[in-house]
């Protein structure tokens, strides 16, 4: 259900917004079994499945200057899905996951935030370092 969802996503939609209103909904339907499959070694292999599944789709769906970040799309994808997919095992996991209406705000907030933002003192030396 989800690869179909994510199949009808046009480019010049906001991915992380289309990705919240679409995607959220379905695994929160799902999240008993999803959180079952985050918190015990039932399926280990089941993330690895979900990596290689939808990379394929950050690749063709990716937008960015390799030259920029040193980097090729394979790496980036899966950066990007890593960082998706522990963000999602971090809501799913929790005992009373908000529902996705209520998530969505903080589901696009965490995947628009840089990473380093929440080091607030590290972020501003190394950013220190990248300016000067």
């Amino acid at each position: 259900e989800v690869k179909a969802v994510m199949i009808c996503y046009q480019k010049e939609e906001n991915v992380a917004i289309y990705f919240a209103e679409n995607v959220l909904p379905i695994l929160y339907n799902r999240r008993q079994w999803l959180k079952l499959l985050y918190s015990s070694n039932i399926d280990p292999c089941w993330r690895s499945f979900l990596q290689k599944e939808y990379q394929p789709w950050f690749q063709n769906n990716l937008i960015f200057d390799p030259s920029k970040l040193n980097s090729n799309k394979e790496f980036i994808s899966k950066l990007i899905i890593n960082h998706t997919l522990a963000i999602l095992e971090t809501w799913l996991s929790q005992d009373f996951p908000m529902p996705p209406e209520a998530f969505k705000k903080h589901f696009i907030t965490l995947l628009s935030t840089p990473v380093l933002s929440f080091f607030e003192s590290l972020a501003k030396i190394l950013f220190s370092f990248i300016i000067y």
